[in-house]
């Protein structure tokens, strides 16, 4: 009595299957590099980068690196300038001047003028149309 199995066979099938879902994989990965649209480090972005960081130094606050601020704000400043009044934008900042606790011990606090400063100095050399909104928002915070 000789019992028969379909190993062989379900093997195949998962190799069919795996080779389907890398080819997949593969083909998403070349989508994403092609797609992704990488910040160009050009003579603007460094012109752009070299203002902010000249205008932190006359405030007095700590610098970041040149390549830092080209990477991350490119020309057109990024992240910052997407929404700064907006409420995404605002609750991000809300939720930054806090204690630093988790849940429930979340406080909010009295901040200095500096810490929102060099977010106003981004603004206005990367996209000086949006400052005043940020500047009414940042004139409603409460400081120490």
């Amino acid at each position: 009595m000789s019992v028969e199995t379909d190993a062989p066979r379900r093997d195949r099938s998962h190799l069919l299957l795996y080779s389907i879902i890398a080819a997949v994989f593969v083909i998403l990965a070349i989508w994403g590099l092609i797609a992704y649209p990488g910040v160009t480090e050009n003579a603007e972005a460094r012109q752009k980068a070299d203002r902010t960081i000249d205008a932190m130094e006359e405030a007095g606050l700590p610098t970041p690196s040149r390549d830092f601020l080209v990477r991350t704000l490119g020309t057109d400043g990024g992240f910052p300038c997407r929404d700064p009044g907006g409420a995404f934008e605002k609750a991000v900042w809300n939720l930054q001047l806090t204690n630093g606790a988790a849940h429930v011990g979340v406080r909010p606090v009295l901040v200095t003028r500096n810490l929102v400063r060099a977010e106003a100095i981004v603004l206005g050399v990367y996209c000086p149309d949006q400052l005043a909104t940020f500047e009414r928002y940042r004139d409603s915070l409460r400081y120490s």
